[in-house]
């Protein structure tokens, strides 16, 4: 298992996955809530314009990009449903 930056869930908790709506961090795929990994690291460090990019669809610009390079997320894999968003059921399977 490869370490995780600290302080950051490698699961989000139900909590976090219920306020996903008002954020605009998440959705529902498959029937469970599942949080964009960049857009929560963008909201925890209050970086508004790279979120708002973000949300907007933009993949291409550096201030997007370097939230994938530091979670190790190549960008030719960021289609929906991709290691970008994070199961947040809490379920193992």
């Amino acid at each position: 298992m490869s370490p995780r930056p600290r302080g950051r869930p490698e699961r989000a908790s139900g909590r976090c996955a219920n306020g996903a709506p008002g954020t605009q961090i998440g959705r529902v795929i498959g029937g469970r809530w599942a949080i964009s990994q960049v857009a929560l690291d963008m909201l925890l460090e209050g970086d508004k314009d790279s979120l708002d990019a973000y949300l907007s669809g933009d993949r291409t610009s550096e201030r997007v990009r370097s939230y994938y390079m530091r979670r190790s997320i190549p960008l030719q894999s960021v289609p929906a449903g991709s290691a970008d968003y994070a199961d947040t059921s809490g379920d193992r399977t």
